[in-house]
């Protein structure tokens, strides 16, 4: 049984709700780590399931994990900062309960801040894995052009153009660089809560290093309960308001002022398709709230292009413009299908997008005959009623009666998703795409 030592290097902050699938491998994964000078710290956020139980047992065998309880569920961006205000560690470690940290990730970490203690943040490599077994893929953060910056504004430039490094768990954290910049998540959102931490961190820090090894495993579980309705639509407002406040409150250098800028848009685009699935009173609440930060909002004037947010702001006000901005985006989705003559669809791709794609679909006549995914972990399953299939589905049905709307935001994927359907027999004509986000552009 370690014993918690008063010079404690790493503080792990693991919120828990309802993990209790992966909650044991997750922690056990931080106690194989062999480092003494360590503290784990569990939120129980008020599971129905087994998880409490799975820390209660953890905190009793262990003396260097504390386990912080919550009366009420908060959420994960609260449980958070209950973990902050906790840790006494030098350095702050945030990690998923469904995720874990690979083998001797942190002892090689240890080894680079002993050589450079100063850093505010160290940038991690991390992996993203299928099932539990297999890496399905690996996203290394490092390269020459990365490595050989020389101040936070040269890296910030790189991570502008070609990263999105929206996960507070990319990161390592001083913390007496977070008490310092009072920098804690926005309190009870559950959605995009990472997006401001990280973009006001990125901004603050004066000291960058990167840990270029096996770090962290991201773990694909092939949930299906994509997150919608009002309380995430809303989530998405108070990032972009809060980072808009910080604009107006912090003078930033023009590379890191455009990197916010485009951070902004992320939520934004995120909340595109969550509006299509809300109804009048819905949206009138979305437009009441912006109404109510308005001065914060105006902030957006000075990025804003025709036909997002701000524009139809600035057009009809804020009491009416995300009535007509959903309206938009609606137009746009049926524009996707308005010179075809295929009546029968499938939306390629189970994800928030693919939903509001359906509905729009659904709404304007044509017959969705369902979802196509590659994720097995997903086929056969049903999304408002309608199946997911694999893409070999196809090769049993007569190609020419059908129409594919490609709902992946990646452009790499795009491109492949179209090329699959390619060799299945598909025409450029018979496929298009739905991008919500504009500096994604692809093409086929």
């Amino acid at each position: 049984m370690p014993n918690l030592k008063s010079d404690v290097l790493f503080s792990i902050i693991i919120p828990v709700y309802n993990s209790d699938k992966y909650l044991v491998q997750c922690i056990q994964s931080v106690l194989n780590q062999k480092l003494n000078n360590l503290e784990i710290i569990l939120i129980e956020d008020c599971s129905t399931d087994n998880s409490t139980k799975i820390c209660n047992s953890f905190a009793k065998k262990y003396n260097n994990i504390k386990l912080l309880i919550n009366n009420q569920r908060q959420g994960v961006s609260s449980s958070r900062n209950y973990g902050i205000k906790k840790a006494i560690g030098e350095y702050i470690i945030f990690l998923d309960s469904d995720d874990y940290l690979l083998t001797n990730s942190l002892y090689n970490l240890k080894k680079l801040i002993d050589e450079k203690r100063r850093a505010d943040l160290i940038l991690v490599n991390f992996y993203v894995v299928n099932n539990g077994i297999n890496f399905i893929n690996s996203r290394k953060i490092f390269n020459k052009n990365i490595i050989h910056c020389k101040n936070t504004d040269e890296i910030i430039s790189v991570i502008n153009l070609n990263y999105a490094f929206n996960e507070c768990w990319c990161y390592i954290f001083k913390r007496d660089f977070i008490i310092k910049n009072k920098l804690y998540f926005i309190p009870k959102i559950n959605f995009a809560e990472d997006q401001e931490f990280v973009a006001k961190a990125l901004c603050l820090c004066k000291r960058f290093s990167f840990f270029n090894k096996s770090y962290y495993c991201y773990r694909l579980s092939g949930n299906l309960s994509h997150q919608m309705g009002l309380e995430v639509s809303i989530a998405c407002l108070k990032v972009v308001n809060s980072m808009c406040k910080f604009l107006k409150n912090k003078k930033l250098s023009k590379i890191k002022s455009k990197f916010f800028y485009k951070r902004i848009y992320t939520p934004l685009n995120e909340l595109k398709p969550r509006l299509v699935c809300l109804n009048k009173k819905e949206i009138l609440q979305l437009s009441n709230f912006i109404n109510k930060n308005i001065n914060n909002f105006r902030m957006l004037e000075n990025t804003y292009q025709k036909n997002d947010i701000y524009f139809f702001i600035k057009k009809y006000g804020a009491k009416k413009a995300i009535k007509f901005f959903k309206l938009f985006i609606v137009d746009e989705i049926k524009s996707l299908v308005k010179d075809i003559k295929i009546k029968e669809l499938y939306i390629f791709s189970a994800n928030i997008y693919a939903k509001a794609v359906a509905k729009v679909m659904v709404n304007s006549g044509f017959l969705v005959k369902g979802f196509l995914d590659n994720n097995k972990l997903i086929t056969g399953n049903r999304i408002q009623g309608l199946k997911i299939y694999l893409p070999s589905i196809l090769l049993k049905k007569k190609i020419s009666n059908y129409f594919i709307i490609i709902c992946n935001q990646e452009k790499n994927t795009i491109h492949k998703i179209s090329q699959q359907l390619k060799k299945i027999g598909f025409k450029n004509s018979q496929i298009t795409y739905k991008n919500y986000h504009k500096e994604r552009n692809a093409s086929f």
